[in-house]
């Protein structure tokens, strides 16, 4: 498989694209599977950040916004909801129609005077108080440092009574399903679209058609602030709802996870290893990495050989001090013992009867030539039947008789 083949096959596992449109975002960033990947999570997924009105707004710092729409703008989007010579308050404005020059106008009208509607006891009067839970905060920006304190994403429904917004306050609202899903990873802000909050609200995240209910979903988390993950407009059911929510959920914890392990990563390089990135040798990089590894685990390996090699020398220097020499033929209460190695070769040796057959056992360890473990094998014979296990009996307990062959059993 070719190095770009490779970077499409992991772009895709991050971002879930298509191939060929992983190949295409490649491709615009000429094959940098590191830049590519930060400018999808930072302007991928159709997102848009939140504009400086609802999010940053301050009392001592306020952007004043151009007004970019124009009178047609205005005359197309209001004149199913405005008649002539009336005005109608919408969003904190004025929309009024000049019958002179025949084209609406927007004029700010004041804070006191505009239109708030209590949207959690409106909701419990129309549907009841067995529903998703939704958020006190009074204003967006609230909502979204609650959410950011609580470590979760928001969800904001902006509803219209006029429109498909009952269905869906009764089918998914309500629904303990919902409950479930929502309250792990999400905080919900509820506002009525004709709240002025509502209707500025569907101004600006609705884009160029307002379809009801109006569901939008913003991450609050560190590596995408103020970002918006999913959009939902018009008529949706339960079922791809909750689809939907799951899947922002998902996708957002996997890039996370895999922020979290790039971070780890680079924690744990040395700098020649940023070097290396920098000039997007991605290639060599895993080759470093990989033969770092192999030294390190061989390294380890070595370690472990060292220790068990001197456990075993002192354990056999051990046995070699405490095995008796082999007593003098003239001695009474002599037994000659035959031991059969795995290979075909005998052992013998003189013991007196007295002594405990843990000196046979030591006897074979220094002399079996790595063809048996110590502690791992046992002596037996064939005729009659019988294995010798209790190393601290004696030869006399065990009653052997002189010249008896053994075998070395591996257990």
């Amino acid at each position: 498989m070719s190095d770009r083949s490779e970077k499409v096959i992991a772009f895709n596992s991050i971002t879930g694209l298509e191939l060929d449109e992983c190949r295409k975002i490649l491709e615009e960033y000429n094959w940098d599977l590191e830049v590519a990947t930060q400018a999808y999570l930072s302007e991928g997924m159709n997102t848009t950040e939140y504009d400086q009105f609802d999010l940053n707004e301050t009392k001592t710092q306020t952007k004043k916004k151009k007004n970019s729409k124009s009178p047609n703008w205005f005359k197309k989007t209001f004149k199913k909801l405005t008649k002539k010579n009336e005005k109608t308050d919408l969003g904190g404005f004025d929309i009024q129609y000049d019958n002179e020059n025949d084209f609406y106008y927007t004029k700010k009208v004041k804070k006191e005077d505009r239109n708030f509607v209590d949207f959690i006891p409106n909701f419990n009067q129309l549907y009841g108080e067995k529903h998703v839970e939704f958020l006190k905060d009074t204003t967006l920006r609230s909502a979204y440092e609650t959410a950011k304190a609580d470590e979760k994403m928001l969800i904001v429904v902006l509803l219209d009574q006029s429109y498909r917004s009952e269905e869906f306050a009764q089918d998914v609202l309500l629904d303990e399903k919902i409950t479930k899903i929502i309250g792990e990873d999400f905080l919900v802000w509820g506002i009525d679209r004709h709240d002025d909050r509502g209707w500025h609200f569907a101004s600006k995240y609705s884009g160029e058609i307002t379809e009801y209910p109006l569901i939008v979903v913003f991450s609050t988390k560190p590596k995408f602030p103020k970002t918006i993950l999913d959009r939902i407009q018009g008529e949706v059911n339960l079922q791809t709802f909750c689809e939907r929510i799951s899947n922002v959920s998902e996708t957002i914890k996997i890039q996370l996870e895999n922020i979290k392990n790039d971070q780890m990563i680079n924690k744990e390089i040395d700098q020649e290893f940023e070097d290396v990135l920098k000039q997007d040798q991605e290639k060599l990089l895993k080759e470093k990495i990989k033969q770092k590894q192999i030294e390190e685990e061989k390294r380890k390996q070595e370690e472990k050989e060292k220790k068990e090699l001197l456990k075993k020398q002192q354990e056999i220097e051990r046995k070699r001090k405490e095995l008796p020499d082999e007593p003098d033929s003239t001695e009474k209460n002599i037994i000659m013992l035959r031991v059969k190695l795995p290979n075909g070769n005998i052992l013998k040796r003189k013991f007196l009867t007295n002594w405990k057959i843990r000196y046979l056992y030591h006897f074979v360890d220094l002399n079996s030539e790595g063809l048996l473990d110590a502690d791992q094998y046992h002596f037996a014979t064939n005729f009659p039947k019988k294995e010798f296990r209790e190393k601290e009996k004696t030869f006399e307990e065990y009653a052997l008789e002189n010249g008896t062959l053994l075998m070395s059993i591996r257990d």
